[in-house]
């Protein structure tokens, strides 16, 4: 289930959170099976060093400019932009001015051992 999107409707997803000083908001759309789509919004100053992911990740931005790190390369992505990171690497996220993204992350599925 896709929650809390009306059915059959558009919606700009950057407005689904909104800023809040000094802590990222978030928001769940779906999750299902090692999949987990959601929606953040990182405030100006605040900085995310994140550890290495369980599974692949892509960060789209909706709104503003994200500071990316991963490994020992930086850059920056603009709204309409997406990031692919890697399982298993470590990365930092800041907002200078603060951005709003659509994250989704892809962990491997556990196969029964029988």
């Amino acid at each position: 289930m896709i929650r809390p999107l009306p059915p059959g409707e558009a919606v700009r997803l950057s407005t689904l959170v909104d800023y809040r000083p000094g802590e990222v908001a978030s928001r769940t759309l779906a999750r299902h099976s090692g999949t987990n789509v959601s929606v953040c919004a990182v405030p100006s100053g605040v900085h995310l060093r994140l550890p290495a992911a369980s599974g692949d990740a892509l960060l789209h931005v909706l709104d503003g400019v994200a500071e990316v790190s991963l490994h020992e390369t930086r850059f920056q992505a603009s709204a309409g932009e997406t990031v692919a990171v890697p399982a298993g690497t470590p990365h930092t996220l800041t907002g200078p001015r603060g951005f709003k993204a659509l994250l989704l992350v892809l962990r491997p599925l556990q196969r029964a051992t029988w």
